[in-house]
């Protein structure tokens, strides 16, 4: 038996949507994967510790020969792989970013953290990540006899035929697209917002917030401060065709970010044509050349990312160079039949050899 030690996933974007993909992947290789299907597993207890004597009783009742669990679980699993190593059992790891990492700001949490990501990352016999630079971070983290897979995923949004814009949009139309959490650097763009007075510009927030979140909050200050508020307008979560509407209408796309462990955000706007501002962070160099298909800057510096961003407002030839750079670029990124083709050719052979041993 496999047993998935995953929280909910309704399948939304992102990291949810590769974590449901390898389940439906390992699934049609194997028999009795467990849960059968990965959305109906219980939500996580908000209770860590609770939570990690409940995944100990499930893999104590199911006793898998191999348990699947995602390194941002942290203390979560703690229990359970030790378990599992105890028997002499396999464990496999999912690493798709750092978010945890940029989670917490008290010492002893961020330790916490911390040491559970390495006691998973050492635990661990095969670890799936989705781009090199995540691939780099498990290997500085473990040992190097751990078998580390490589598998970028594909996205969802394939326009069909798009037109690089011929003219400069009044107001320039900014476009933002994740959750309002740290590690999107989220507020760094907030303060470039209010640097830039002499542009006409729109900002649209396409993703999940809680209004209940210091780090919302704190975005709502600065909003408030600097009178943003007629022009920085939160959406919230958007379904697919209202994210590609604005994709289609935005002139410039922003990626703030302090790390990322792949892109999938960029990789649609660049699909769409869109010209990038983005952080020199994480996976976001491996996607893109500076001044080619995005300007980059240094995270968490806000007069850079304003100054970036008022460059190519003002340069409507650039913006088209980079747009239909950015159109030629996204026509090699990896697809989600490329990523399944990966990991039934790389994963699933390491997979079959380490449960017959």
């Amino acid at each position: 038996m496999i047993l998935f030690l995953q929280n909910k996933a309704e399948g939304k974007r992102g990291g949810e949507l590769t974590t449901l993909r390898i389940h439906m992947l390992l699934k049609n290789h194997f028999k009795n994967v467990q849960p059968d299907v990965l959305s109906e597993l219980s939500e996580a207890n908000q209770n860590p510790i609770k939570h990690m004597f409940d995944c100990l009783k499930s893999t104590k009742k199911t006793r898998p020969r191999l348990i699947v669990v995602d390194v941002s679980s942290g203390v979560r699993n703690l229990l359970a792989v030790r378990w599992m190593k105890k028997k002499q059992r396999r464990v496999m790891v999912i690493m798709l970013g750092q978010r945890m990492t940029f989670r917490y700001n008290n010492f002893i949490i961020k330790f916490l953290v911390r040491y559970s990501e390495n006691f998973l990352l050492r635990k661990a016999d095969i670890i799936l990540v989705n781009s090199e630079f995540s691939a780099r971070v498990a290997r500085n983290r473990t040992s190097n006899k751990i078998e580390i897979i490589v598998a970028k995923p594909g996205f969802e949004l394939t326009p069909s035929a798009v037109e690089i814009k011929r003219h400069s949009d009044t107001p320039t139309r900014l476009l933002f697209v994740g959750e309002c959490t740290k590690v999107k650097g989220l507020i760094y763009l907030i303060k470039a917002m209010s640097m830039m007075t002499d542009i006409e510009l729109t900002l649209n927030i396409a993703g999940n917030y809680n209004i209940e979140s210091a780090y919302y909050k704190k975005i709502i200050t600065i909003v408030n401060r600097y009178h943003l508020n007629d022009v920085v307008n939160f959406l919230g979560f958007v379904d697919s065709d209202s994210l590609q509407n604005l994709y289609r209408k935005s002139t410039i796309y922003v990626m703030p970010s302090l790390s990322e462990g792949y892109g999938k955000s960029l990789a649609e706007a660049m699909s769409f044509g869109l010209p990038a501002v983005a952080s020199n962070a994480g996976a976001i160099p491996e996607m893109v050349e500076d001044k080619v298909n995005a300007i980059l800057v240094e995270p968490k510096n806000p007069e850079a990312l304003a100054d970036g961003i008022r460059q190519l407002a003002r340069d409507g030839e650039l913006r088209r160079e980079m747009g239909r750079a950015n159109l030629d670029k996204a026509g090699t990124f990896p697809t989600w039949d490329s990523f399944s083709m990966v990991l039934a050719d790389q994963l699933v052979p390491v997979i079959k050899k380490l449960l017959n041993e």
